[in-house]
């Protein structure tokens, strides 16, 4: 009887679930892989633990012009584990923090509306000097992250100019940038919720 339901009804129940189930879903039958690769908000608010490259970029390319939702961490990301002749195949499946923070993420986000990124230490604060216009909600958790003034030195506006929501966790500001300093670029911040370093971190 499913088979017959009016395409729009299928996308409100595929939105609740996860995007493994999302995959498995749309290859159930032809028709249904129709649906859901027709639509585009399905694929637009993710978590990219475990998905190798390619995938992400389908997801992307699926997701078409929507507003983002993604959420990363570090150490959830693909990386294969192979023998040395199978290097190359590897490399174009594996996910780098290099290639997500550098190649993957800077192109989205003019779409992001949300950002939850967990322990990219090394490149935390390249994620400043991105314009991101529609950026609601940034979440930046580290272990042994920090932010400096050096993605935003120079700039007339903040790069992500209606931020309403920021959460920041075990991060540490460089220099003589401050906390102070970052919050002073968002003027529209409703929530700021930080939790601080833990005591003799540098």
């Amino acid at each position: 009887m499913a088979l017959f339901l009016p395409p729009e009804m299928f996308p409100p129940i595929f939105a609740n679930l996860k995007l493994v189930d999302l995959v498995r879903v749309s290859h159930v039958c032809s028709y249904w892989r129709s649906i859901c690769l027709n639509a585009p908000s399905l694929w637009s608010d993710f978590d990219a633990a475990g998905c190798r490259r390619p995938f992400l970029e389908a997801i992307i390319a699926r997701s078409k012009s929507m507003p983002l939702h993604l959420e990363a961490n570090h150490d959830e990301l693909y990386t294969a584990d192979v023998d040395a002749d199978e290097l190359p195949h590897a490399q174009s499946e594996s996910v780098t923090e290099d290639y997500f923070m550098t190649t993957f993420l800077p192109p989205l986000m003019v779409r992001m509306k949300s950002l939850f990124l967990s322990n990219f230490n090394r490149t935390m604060d390249m994620i400043l000097a991105q314009p991101a216009p529609m950026l609601l909600a940034l979440v930046l958790r580290s272990v042994n992250g920090h932010l400096c003034d050096g993605a935003i030195r120079g700039r007339d506006a903040p790069a992500f100019p209606n931020l309403k929501s920021l959460a920041l966790d075990n991060i540490t500001f460089c220099g003589a940038f401050t906390l102070g300093h970052f919050l002073l670029l968002y003027h529209r911040l409703r929530s700021a919720p930080v939790q601080d370093p833990p005591v003799g971190r540098t």
